[in-house]
């Protein structure tokens, strides 16, 4: 079996041949995660006994550049979240972003609150999540009425 495996970060294809014979998408998505340590939000891969590792492209994935744009989005979201807390040793409250609302050309600039705790700075809270996977949850479409497309910085003050 080999797996081809196209990372969101690099924009590289890093070909696993002889991986042992999966035969569902769970099972070889489990193997990369769980064995090969890939972060699943970083990556899409294909798998077959027949792919031609030879002249694999990362087009071949067949991944258009929105979906491309915000699994690499995540993988910032996540690579962002993680320097914020081993620099501050603690997890962040609030994320500087930019979303975008569903069928308008121009997005806006926003702040989110990733505890659904209330606090004096309402006012300047567009929305709350309940910690990192909600906030990652706002990257895939028709999730909320907007989209984000773009994070800024990690804060705990705004």
């Amino acid at each position: 079996m080999t797996i081809a495996i196209l990372n969101y970060n690099t924009g590289e294809v890093d070909i696993i041949e002889n991986a042992p014979r999966l035969r569902t998408t769970e099972e070889v998505e489990n193997y990369l995660v769980e064995v090969l340590e890939y972060n699943s939000d970083e990556i899409h891969f294909m798998f077959s006994p027949d792919i031609d590792v030879n002249y694999m492209e990362p087009d071949d994935f067949g991944k258009d550049s929105e979906m491309e744009d915000r699994y690499k989005l995540i993988a910032k979201i996540h690579e962002e979240h993680e320097d914020y807390e081993s620099t501050v040793g603690v997890s962040p409250k609030y994320v500087r972003c930019r979303i975008k609302f569903n069928n308008e050309e121009n997005g806006q600039d926003i702040i989110i609150k990733l505890t659904s705790d209330t606090d004096e700075k309402d006012d300047e809270i567009f929305f709350y999540c309940n910690g990192l996977d909600d906030l990652v949850r706002l990257c895939y479409v028709d999730t909320e009425d907007f989209d984000l497309i773009e994070i800024y910085e990690f804060m705990n003050e705004i």
